[in-house]
């Protein structure tokens, strides 16, 4: 959608200090998401790691492996609760 394309279109400390910003009261600029836990929710449920909201921003090959194995739970997570 329009607010991930924004986020990947700038750079990730501005992205980081505009996203807590939003959720501790400032203006919308990414979605309507505007408190720290349902960020955090989101994030999860994108597979995204939640380092990246406190600053540790690891580089794209490093992302994507953290990335590969947080999809992996969610799918091992998914699987198992199938009938």
């Amino acid at each position: 959608d329009r607010a991930k394309v924004a986020l990947i279109r700038q750079n990730r400390p501005a992205i980081r200090s505009k996203l807590l910003e939003q959720i501790n009261g400032g203006k919308a600029r990414y979605g309507g998401i505007r408190d720290r836990a349902k960020l955090e929710e989101n994030f999860r449920q994108n597979c995204l790691p939640l380092s990246l909201l406190n600053g540790t921003v690891p580089d794209y090959n490093k992302f994507l492996v953290i990335r590969r194995k947080l999809m992996a739970q969610k799918i091992k997570y998914w699987f198992k609760s199938l009938p």
